[in-house]
């Protein structure tokens, strides 16, 4: 199965999810996961981003963030794109690759509702607003971590289709429940995101 990570990068705002979703790249490809990852482009990317990356993915190579327009076509290749956010820039474009390519399947990753530090980030919350109703309409499921699970948090109250939520992270607190590392969960994640 091959995997397209899609990672937020704007500034500063999203180091934390970048580290994650780095994070999950370099665990599915211990798993044997064929996994790739692209972020968006606002500029260079700084020796400390490398770093953090390669302390966290070292089998990965992050050359740096990626014009959208170049790399969009590159995405047929995949067979699922996994979308991590929040996000900031493009999303109107994996939108109409997701319309253009109903076959493939699109992941909605929501890391956490957005907190707005400062003036800008407002925009940025905005254009979350406005675009992550759309994406999660179309996503084949959208997965929430074990902390993100309660229904007042703003990502799950933006979902309609309660039917396409995924959860990572459970407890293991039941017979029922599995114990299985976020990779994995991610993994069982993909292989129903096919039956769909």
């Amino acid at each position: 199965m091959k995997i397209l990570h899609i990672i937020p990068s704007a500034f500063d705002y999203f180091n934390d999810i970048r580290h994650e979703a780095f994070n999950l790249l370099e665990e599915e490809g211990d798993l044997g996961m064929e996994s790739d990852a692209i972020t968006v482009g606002y500029g260079s990317v700084t020796r400390k981003e490398k770093k953090e990356t390669s302390a966290v993915a070292p089998s990965r190579r992050y050359i740096g963030q990626e014009d959208f327009k170049k790399t969009v076509k590159a995405w047929d290749y995949y067979d699922i794109v996994n979308l991590h956010c929040p996000f900031f820039g493009e999303l109107g474009t994996v939108l109409k690759w997701s319309k253009e390519h109903p076959e493939k399947k699109l992941i909605i990753t929501y890391h956490h509702d957005f907190v707005t530090p400062d003036f800008f980030g407002y925009f940025i919350k905005i254009y979350n607003y406005y675009f992550l109703p759309k994406l999660f309409d179309i996503a084949n499921l959208v997965v929430f971590f074990a902390e993100q699970r309660n229904y007042s948090k703003l990502g799950i109250k933006m979902l309609k289709d309660r039917s396409k939520i995924a959860v990572l992270g459970l407890p293991d607190d039941g017979n029922d429940i599995h114990n299985f590392s976020i990779a994995e969960d991610m993994v069982l994640v993909y292989n129903s995101s096919m039956l769909k």
